[in-house]
């Protein structure tokens, strides 16, 4: 079976879904590139689909470097830091300086403290990976913008959400 390109896979999710391209580019795991050659084509992908989808786009990565990049070479598109530490005040304010729209922490390290420090930096804090419904719910009411999930019907079904209708924009998760 071959896997689909990045062209087919974004052609999959249609012009109804909210897309966070996570570009896996760390150190320890194989692949790593520190030239960072995927970042122009990714970037060229995403621009080559209109101005009309960039508000769907958000690029996501555990490295700092690949994501800065991204934020660099287009400014356009929303950019978020993955974390699996705890965010402190030092990080949500060197998140927020650099330009990036989100963060997006390991789902136990979500509390009250964070979202409150991150939301005061206009920065949207997307929990990973959650498939626990009860958790779902539980970071719901702490006020989460989203969560990144392996089974999203069970989320929102938790949650008591129907599947969205319309066309979503990062600007709407959490609404």
């Amino acid at each position: 079976m071959d896997l689909p390109t990045f062209a087919e896979a974004l052609d999959a999710c249609g012009d109804r879904m909210l897309v966070n391209i996570e570009i896996k580019n760390i150190k320890s795991e194989a692949g790593y590139d520190p030239t960072m050659a995927m970042v122009g084509p990714i970037i060229a992908e995403l621009r080559g689909r209109g101005l009309d989808a960039i508000d769907r786009w958000l690029i996501s990565s555990f490295s700092w470097a690949t994501v800065g990049a991204c934020r660099e070479l287009a400014p356009e598109i929303a950019t978020a830091c993955l974390t699996m530490v705890p965010v402190d005040g030092a990080a949500i304010e060197r998140i927020s300086a650099s330009g990036h729209a989100a963060v997006h922490p390991y789902e136990a390290h979500v509390d009250a403290t964070m979202l409150d420090g991150c939301h005061r930096h206009g920065l949207a804090v997307n929990a990973w990976t959650c498939n626990d419904p009860q958790r779902i719910v539980e970071l719901a009411a702490l006020g989460v913008d989203g969560v990144c999930t392996d089974v999203p019907d069970v989320a929102l079904n938790s949650l008591g959400r129907p599947s969205p209708a319309g066309r979503p924009t990062w600007s709407t998760v959490g609404t």
